[in-house]
């Protein structure tokens, strides 16, 4: 991903309220935890 991609996110990121800002926060640390978790497995299950 660019970094003008990331740059267009945050300023859609920023423009929104505070209280949006935390739920979009949350969701995105929520869906990187997943994409992480879902990669270990992936990295375990080709090990055996």
């Amino acid at each position: 991903m660019s970094s003008a991609t990331v740059t267009t996110i945050v300023k859609m990121v920023e423009s929104l309220p505070d209280a949006l800002q935390e739920r979009v926060a949350e969701h995105i640390r929520d869906y990187i935890l997943d994409l992480e978790d879902d990669a270990q497995w992936e990295s375990s299950f080709q090990k055996t």
